[in-house]
């Protein structure tokens, strides 16, 4: 019966059945870091091809009604 809330990179909730499970278990707060407004600048820091993901994590988090906070 506890809520539930990550502080992540986005990487695995970029896959929408993941993320729907999660939401199913009461996550109820995401802190999603991301390191730069471009691809270039975010991979680099990083030291990943990870900005796509971190990219689709938000489009699969937002509108969803829980605290997403983008860091």
């Amino acid at each position: 019966g506890l809520d539930l809330g990550l502080v992540t990179n986005g990487r695995a909730l970029a896959y929408p059945d993941l993320t729907h499970k999660l939401l199913a278990c009461r996550l109820r707060y995401v802190y999603l870091s991301l390191h730069g407004g471009s691809a270039p600048v975010h991979n680099r820091l990083v030291r990943s091809d990870a900005f796509d993901q971190a990219l689709a994590a938000l489009r699969h988090l937002s509108g969803r009604r829980l605290d997403l906070t983008v860091n």
